[in-house]
């Protein structure tokens, strides 16, 4: 692994400028032409906060274990590993998925959710 090139003043205070501004530290890095790690190190030494990761997903677009939850509701497959209680509460409550007797299904607005685009943060 090669030695990384030393930080100038200006590096210094563009970092501080974009942690104000509410960047991820991988925004900050990509901004830098530098490595998380290396960013993460030098906030850390300057005492500099830097957002570490992105902000929470909007309410409308399903987490991991909801969008697993939904696709296995609607080929009538058993619920994955990891979808506890608390996420099916989630899904109800957002009308992603519906009570069916003892059993679940997916709804329309569930499926749809699914196919809804995740939103990413990439470079800025």
């Amino acid at each position: 692994m090669g030695k990384s090139r030393p930080w100038t003043d200006e590096e210094t205070e563009q970092l501080r400028t974009l942690a104000r501004d509410g960047l991820t530290l991988t925004q900050v890095a990509a901004a830098l032409n530098r490595t998380d790690t290396t960013v993460r190190k030098k906030a850390d030494e300057f005492g500099i906060e830097v957002q570490r990761r992105i902000p929470d997903r909007r309410d409308d677009v399903p987490n991991y274990p909801e969008r697993a939850a939904i696709i296995a509701l609607s080929h009538a497959a058993p619920l994955p590993v990891g979808v506890g209680k608390g996420t099916l509460a989630s899904l109800l409550r957002k009308g992603w998925i519906a009570e069916q007797g003892v059993d679940y299904k997916a709804t329309a607005e569930g499926v749809a959710a699914v196919r809804r685009k995740i939103p990413t943060v990439r470079g800025g």
